[in-house]
Order: C-alpha cells, then sequence, then structure tokens
C-alpha cells in the first residue's frame, strides 16, 4: 500500500486515541479495527451506564429482589421458613443460658482474686470486699473491655458485611458459637474453688468471645434478619419485640441463676449446657433470611471493592452513616444529616452510660450494700424483667395510642418518634438519679421502675435513622457499622468510668454514677433539638 494510503489508516487511529473516537466512515478503515472500536466503545458505555446507574434505581432493584425473596419464603412449610416468631425464639432462650452466670461472673471473679491474693501471701490475709480487693477486680474488669473490646471492634464491620454477602444466619452461628466456647472456658477456670483461674486465662477466654463480634453482632444480626422479613411499616413494632424477647431472655437467666438452690458454679453450668443445647438446635433448624439473589447480586458488586484496600472499606462503611440524602427540590438535605449525627450521637451517649454504669453499680452495690452473686442477680433479673413488659405491654399499646392522635412520617423524625425519645431518656435520668441517692437495698431496686422505660429507645432510635438511611440493601453493614462504634465505646466507657471508681472509691463512690448521669442529659437534650 502507498505511504499516502498508510497516513490515511493511520490518522483515524491516532484522531481516535487522542479524542476518544474515529470517523467509522471512512473508506480506508478496515474492518477489523472498526469491529474492535465498536466493542470497544460499546463495552466503555455499559460501564459508564453501570456505574452512573441512578440510586433510586438501583434501590428500586435491591428492594424487588427482597421482596421476591419474602414471596419465596412465604410458600415454604413454617419449619423452614424464617420468621420473627423464630428468631424472637431462638435469640430469647440463648440468652435465657447466656445470662444465667454473667449476673454471678462478678462474684465469682472476686472470690477467685481474692482466693489468690490470700494464697500468696498467707501470713496477711484480707477481706474479699475490702477496698484493696475492689481495686484489683476493677483492674481485671477493666483489660477485660480494653481487650474484648479492640478485638471486636477490628471485627465489626467486616462480620455485618459479610452477612450482607453470605447472609445472616452463618455470621450470627460463628458470633453464637465463640459466645458458647467462652462459657465453657470461663466454667474450666471456677471448677474446683477456682483452681484454674488466673487473670491470663480469664482474658483469654473474654478474647475468644471478641473474635465473635461480642453480644452487639449477635443483636445487630438479630436485628439485620428481621428486617429482612419485615416491611418498613412494620419495621418499629417488630423490632421492639425482638428487644422485648431478648430482655426477656436476659431477665430469666439470673432470676433462674438466683432462685436455684445450688451454688455459683453449678448455676454456671447449667447456664453453659442450656446455652449449648440451644446452639445446636438453632444451627439445625435456624433457616436463611436474607433472598440467594439479592446475596449473589451483592458478591457480584463486591468484586470491584475487593480491589481497594481495607482501610478504605473501613471508611467507606463509616460514611453509611455520614448521610446524602435530596429534598423534593434537588438540594442536599442538611436536616437529614443533622438528625442522623444526633442520633448517633444519643445512641453512643445512651450506651457509654449504661454499659459504663453496669459494672460501678455493681462494684458500688457490693461495696455499699455487701452485694453478693444472688443480689447481683436479683437486680439484673428485675431490671431486664421490667424492660421486656415495657416493651410487651406498654410499647404496643402507647404506640396504637400515639398513631390515633398524629400522624406518621415514614421519611423523617415525627412527633411520636419525639415522644418516645423524651419519655425513654427522661425516665432514664430520674433512674440514675434514684440510684445515686438510695439509701437503702429498696430505693435502689425501685430504680427499675424508671429505668424499664430506657428499652423504647433502642427500637425507635434505630428505626428514625432507617428513615433518612438510603441504602436497604447494606442493612448488615449498617449494623456492623453500629455494632463497631459500641465496640469501641465498650472499651472506652467502663476504662473511663472504671478508673474513676477506683481513684475516687475512698473519696465518694458516687462520682462515676455522676458521670453517667451527665451523659444522659446529654443525651436529652440532644433529643430536644432534633428538627
Amino acid at each position: 500500500m502507498s505511504n499516502e494510503s498508510d497516513n490515511l489508516i493511520d490518522k483515524p487511529k491516532s484522531g481516535y486515541s487522542a479524542m476518544g473516537h474515529m470517523p467509522l466512515d471512512d473508506p480506508m478503515v478496515d474492518a477489523i479495527f472498526r469491529d474492535d472500536v465498536l466493542e470497544e466503545g460499546l463495552a466503555a458505555r455499559q460501564d459508564t451506564e453501570e456505574t452512573y446507574l441512578p440510586t433510586d434505581e438501583i434501590e428500586e432493584s435491591d428492594m424487588d429482589l427482597l421482596l421476591q425473596g419474602r414471596t419465596e419464603h412465604s410458600k415454604l412449610p413454617w419449619y423452614k421458613r424464617p420468621s420473627v416468631a423464630m428468631i424472637c425464639a431462638f435469640i430469647s432462650l440463648l440468652c435465657v443460658g447466656l445470662s444465667m452466670g454473667d449476673s454471678i461472673e462478678i462474684s465469682l471473679v472476686l472470690d477467685a482474686i481474692c482466693s489468690k491474693a490470700n494464697e500468696a501471701h498467707p501470713a496477711h490475709p484480707i477481706m474479699c470486699r475490702s477496698p484493696e480487693v475492689q481495686h484489683m477486680l476493677a483492674s481485671v474488669q477493666k483489660w477485660r473491655t480494653i481487650l474484648s473490646g479492640l478485638i471486636t471492634v477490628a471485627v465489626s464491620i467486616k462480620l455485618g458485611n459479610l452477612s450482607d454477602l453470605y447472609g445472616r444466619r452463618p455470621v450470627l452461628m460463628f458470633n453464637l458459637a465463640m459466645l458458647v466456647f467462652c462459657s465453657w472456658f470461663k466454667l474450666y477456670l471456677f471448677v474446683n474453688n477456682a483452681y484454674h483461674y488466673s487473670t491470663a486465662l480469664y482474658l483469654l477466654a473474654e478474647t475468644s468471645t471478641a473474635i465473635g463480634g461480642g453480644i452487639f453482632i449477635t443483636m445487630g444480626m438479630s436485628n439485620s434478619y428481621l428486617i429482612d422479613l419485615v416491611d418498613e411499616a412494620d419495621r418499629p413494632k417488630n423490632l421492639a419485640i425482638l428487644t422485648a424477647f431478648l430482655y426477656g431472655g436476659l431477665t430469666a437467666g439470673p432470676l433462674v441463676g438466683g432462685i436455684l438452690p445450688v451454688t455459683s458454679v453449678t448455676v454456671l453450668k447449667i447456664g453453659t449446657f442450656f446455652q449449648t443445647f440451644i446452639f445446636f438446635l438453632g444451627a439445625l433448624l435456624l433457616p436463611e433470611s436474607r433472598p440467594k439473589r439479592l446475596m449473589s447480586k451483592k458478591r457480584r458488586l463486591s468484586t470491584t471493592s475487593a480491589q481497594t484496600s481495607s482501610l478504605n472499606n473501613f471508611f467507606s462503611s463509616l460514611k453509611l452513616l455520614w448521610i446524602t440524602s435530596y429534598d423534593e427540590n434537588g438540594n442536599l438535605d442538611y436536616n437529614a444529616r443533622y438528625n442522623v449525627i444526633k442520633l448517633i450521637c444519643i445512641d453512643m451517649l445512651t450506651f457509654s452510660s449504661t454499659v459504663g454504669a453496669g459494672i460501678v453499680i455493681a462494684l458500688y452495690g457490693t461495696y455499699k450494700f455487701n452485694w453478693a452473686g444472688k443480689q447481683l442477680s436479683t437486680y439484673a433479673g428485675i431490671t431486664t424483667m421490667t424492660k421486656s413488659c415495657v416493651l410487651l405491654a406498654f410499647n404496643p399499646w402507647f404506640t396504637k395510642f400515639l398513631s390515633q392522635k398524629f400522624t406518621k412520617k415514614p421519611k423523617k423524625i415525627d412527633i411520636i418518634d419525639r415522644i418516645f425519645f423524651m419519655l425513654s431518656l427522661g425516665m432514664d435520668v430520674l433512674a440514675r438519679m434514684v440510684v445515686i441517692l438510695a439509701p437503702n437495698q429498696l430505693v435502689m431496686y425501685s430504680s427499675v421502675a424508671f429505668s424499664g422505660f430506657s428499652s423504647i429507645l433502642d427500637p425507635v432510635l434505630h428505626s428514625a435513622v432507617l428513615k433518612y438511611y438510603p441504602y436497604p440493601e447494606r442493612n448488615g453493614e449498617y449494623f456492623g457499622c453500629i455494632a463497631m462504634i459500641r465496640n469501641v465505646l465498650f472499651i472506652l466507657a467502663p476504662t473511663a468510668l472504671l478508673t474513676i471508681y477506683s481513684k475516687t472509691i475512698e473519696i465518694d463512690p458516687k462520682i462515676a454514677l455522676y458521670a453517667t448521669e451527665f451523659m444522659l442529659v446529654v443525651s436529652l437534650g440532644l433529643a430536644i433539638s432534633l428538627r
């Protein structure tokens, strides 16, 4: 071919490279090159269309798959069909076994620390309720919180993301398997008068729970399981029912442990055997809630994101809480973003106050009222029983009453949400004040009449956040983010409050409780500012 012809061919090719297109009607372009250009252009166009697919269209397709999955589930026999009743019963029964030994664990650890200290220094025995032993117990609990918290922070978001890709059931079963293993490990440590106990082994047992994400992943996966099954309108009611059953299990465990006429170690044995039985029963019978086609789609989409770094994926998950939505005029809805930030702050403050005060109240009870394992079990049992009763009896009636008086808004916080926030946080502030001022055990026990209403906060708060949440297909990852935040706070809040308690116990053991009251008051102020 002549040089002139070569130039005619090379010119379009170079033009294509420089400008992103070429004149396909040039008679000198060979057919093979033209076909390549067409194929590359179509592929690029398809990639662009998939990348910039409107968010509404993505959400609609995911919702379609979710609705199709629910329709397929409805055709299954009842024993193979995932249901709200099934997850509620399973979690409730498992919590009975898990909590049966939890309330007496502090007493067992305290006795073990005291026994080991007296064995090491037989010439100078110490009293097991003395401030010295309280300092040792606070130190053990602090390191337990730090070590287990660091691990759970690392795994929480990953487990939430895996549940979106591979289903709620496998992640939930892994989480519960680690909890059951931890119970057996602790049983080994405390049998035979804590012969095998050491602080290092006790902390090692706690890290096994943390590898599975801890109780917060249990709650998060249960919530995700339920959300897969129910419509948006029924979400708050069913989340409240699930929370009530969870509290019911946490109530029954300590109460049963408290009334059994056996030793604390025997209670621990019964609880461990029972939770193991329920775990294997669930492993055999609990079906998957997440539709297979939706999981397949998520796995296909995750191939691209898997090429990015873990740190980028971590921050990408956290950005789920930085809401980016638009109002009817197409403007960025800052009100939605600020409301979600306030709701997350309320959750952080109330959680810090609750989980931080839990161990402090237990230590305060052993110090001021000389509480042992039975008294701690009774207090914990009454507390969770009251919360369960509020969720099962008061919450449905009050929700129905408010729904008749006010209009519920599906896409923003409404007056019903605000009333629940005010009631829950106000009663929690009052309950903590009763604990601080309690002159005797009876008044201390009476505080649960007010703190029981704090149980309605969680389901209402998460339902309020999900009103603004634009990614329904990533609910598992959202609850993984919440679990991660709570695990961070599970490190910081108890550690800080235990440090305050151990430093101020000889001055005033209530100072740490004052700090928790301050957090609750700030939460109440944030709730009032919601718009």
